[in-house]
């Protein structure tokens, strides 16, 4: 041994300077030291590893978001996968939000450019509902208010600029009651203030002659027929004239001022079964009398004092709404009751099944779902907007996320489990049984996907197709090829780590074939069959969708649907609703580019070359 006092005995080392050395161990004995680090477990390696990839866990943030939309959306949502309402067509995405704030966006408006007819067309809707119910109606133009962008010749505008509402551009609609329903129609008027019930107009006044209107409950005004088409008229003042049938010798002159002409009410003589009706509806019809001192009266029904609709009138405060016509009565109830003339509408029509009446359709929708059907819908709002029939956007994607992500799940859980098993018999034994395995996949990878699923469509033609035979047929279309994959990576590893020393080893202690491949060499190639079976979920994912919006496969029957079909369906529509088409692009964008993030990630975590490795 060498060490500092004989140094300089030894001629070799003359040249050394002995200050250079220093004594490490001295005579003390060396023993072991314990660790200063302790152990780190497989997976525990494989986070630390993964979280150090910035992108990777923003992805994986933002698949968490996305499958807790799929998840919890359907659930909290008032709506269902297969609820539609053809009237709430094409309605553009609203939130409560921007009713509470007053917001301009996300307010189910747009911005419209209208000619003379049009804008006068829903204008008059809303005219129509100021009229009947006052401060709370539902305007098609927003609040109504509008710009004048052009005027012709002689200074008349022909041009509107107007913040179009499309949940209120249904106006109202005829609809056939029973005497059942429509008495629980008054009920609810009577309980909730709301007019629901609008004044039935004159068949004759209708402009049933020109332009297809016959049947469209919002021509409410005189109208003209002007080369096919219904010009609406106003009066000398621009007000719209109304044309609502009157009855019981009721004219237009008498408490509104002789505005119109007395023909344009129609006299008309009740029987006993529609006076059963009217009377019921006249005493939630949206009448109000008030006097100078703004006391609210109430009309006593059953004291009709003659044929020409005059009735007592009692003290009663708020228990009367508003009048159409909006009249103030000068009244004298010294005596507790009053008698004065009315204006009378019918406000119900008698039909072979019961009454055909006039509803404002925003209010109607709101009744049925809060008063008859209890659903949990207390008026129309979609988050998303809706399709062209009326689908509700938000649950669709949500629903179509959901089974995305159960089929790419399950179809990737059985094509790994299929070619991890096919991968390690393949990859472990070799010879002539890997060579005749690879040929059975270089044969079944020949086939076209398409030719699979057009051979599938035609053998299941008929029942079968129309319940859940698109989805049976892309199942076995993806099962039939989709493990091969897994199985050649499978392979590949197994080939790899089958002639390691540790396999070697355990092989000669005697451990069986199978003991090997599934507690040695498997653990080995756990990160790339996790990894390649994550990143088989947004290929499938984009693969049925890519299917759905080429009309191949038809997954939206009943309450089945897909982010594909929802693409389909908004392309013809794309130039002017955008929004249908926007939510599930960005979704299925947002899916493929965090999946892509997210498997480079958990390459990086589960690679056995660089466990225990620091940067």
């Amino acid at each position: 041994m060498i060490n500092a006092n004989n140094i300089k005995n030894n001629p070799q080392f003359n040249s050394i300077n002995p200050s250079k050395f220093q004594i490490v161990q001295g005579r003390t004995n060396i023993h072991d030291k314990a660790p200063e680090t302790k152990p780190v477990s497989y997976f525990k390696d494989a986070w630390n590893r993964f979280k150090k990839n910035k992108g990777s866990v923003v992805a994986t943030v933002i698949i968490a978001i996305l499958v807790l939309f799929a998840i919890f959306a359907p659930i909290f949502s008032p709506f269902t996968v297969s609820y539609r309402d053809a009237r709430f067509s094409f309605c553009l995405p609203k939130s409560n939000m921007s009713e509470i704030f007053g917001w301009d966006f996300w307010d189910g408006c747009k911005e419209d450019i209208m000619n003379e007819s049009k804008f006068k067309y829903y204008h008059s809707i809303g005219a129509e509902s100021i009229r009947i119910v006052g401060e709370n109606a539902h305007p098609v133009i927003k609040n109504q208010e509008y710009e004048v962008l052009a005027y012709d010749e002689n200074g008349k505008p022909i041009s509107f600029g107007v913040r179009f509402d499309t949940y209120n551009k249904i106006g109202v609609v005829f609809l056939d009651l029973t005497l059942e329903e429509y008495q629980q129609l008054q009920a609810y008027q009577d309980e909730t203030g709301k007019q629901v019930i609008y004044p039935i107009t004159q068949y004759n006044l209708r402009p049933s002659s020109y332009d297809g209107a016959v049947n469209d409950a919002n021509y409410w005004m005189l109208t003209e027929n002007d080369k096919g088409k219904a010009k609406i008229l106003t009066d000398e003042n621009g007000q719209y004239i109304p044309v609502y049938q009157g009855y019981r010798g009721h004219n237009a002159k008498g408490v509104t001022g002789d505005l119109y002409e007395s023909s344009l009410y129609e006299a008309k003589t009740l029987n006993d079964d529609e006076k059963t009706a009217l009377y019921e509806v006249l005493t939630t019809a949206g009448w109000k009398i008030v006097d100078a001192n703004g006391v609210f009266y109430k009309i006593d029904m059953s004291k009709e004092s003659n044929s020409l609709g005059s009735y007592y009138v009692t003290d009663s405060d708020g228990s009367c709404k508003l009048l159409p016509d909006s009249n103030t009565y000068e009244l004298d109830l010294t005596n507790g009751e009053q008698k004065i003339p009315l204006r009378k509408y019918e406000y119900a029509r008698k039909n072979q099944t019961g009454y055909e009446v006039r509803v404002n359709y925003y209010e109607y929708y709101c009744y049925m779902h809060t008063y008859v059907l209890k659903d949990g819908i207390e008026k129309p709002i979609f988050l998303f907007g809706t399709s062209d029939y009326g689908h509700d956007i938000f649950t669709q994607l949500a629903g179509g996320a959901r089974f995305s992500f159960l089929f790419a799940i399950a179809v990737s859980v059985v094509n790994m489990l299929v070619g991890t098993i096919y991968g390690a018999i393949e990859g472990y034994y070799g010879g002539a049984a890997d060579i005749i395995m690879e040929r059975i996949c270089d044969i079944l990878g020949s086939v076209p996907t398409m030719i699979v699923i057009t051979l599938l469509k035609m053998h299941m033609r008929g029942t079968a197709m129309q319940e859940h035979g698109h989805l049976l047929i892309l199942f076995i279309t993806y099962f039939a090829t989709g493990w091969m994959g897994m199985a050649g990576r499978v392979r590949m590893q197994f080939y790899r780590f089958k002639n390691q020393e540790y396999v070697l080893a355990s092989r000669t202690l005697g451990a069986r074939d199978r003991r090997i491949m599934f507690k040695h060499i498997f653990p080995n190639s756990l990160g790339t069959i996790v990894t390649g079976s994550v990143l088989v979920i947004p290929g499938m994912i984009f693969s049925e969708s890519s299917l759905s919006y080429l009309g191949i496969i038809n997954l939206s029957t009943g309450n089945l649907t897909s982010v594909g079909t929802l693409l389909a369906k908004a392309d013809p529509y794309l130039a002017d609703y955008p929004y249908m088409m926007l939510f599930p692009a960005v979704f299925i964008s947002l899916l493929m580019l965090s999946f892509n993030l997210f498997g480079n990630g958990l390459r990086d975590a589960f690679n056995p070359s660089l466990r225990g490795a620091e940067e």
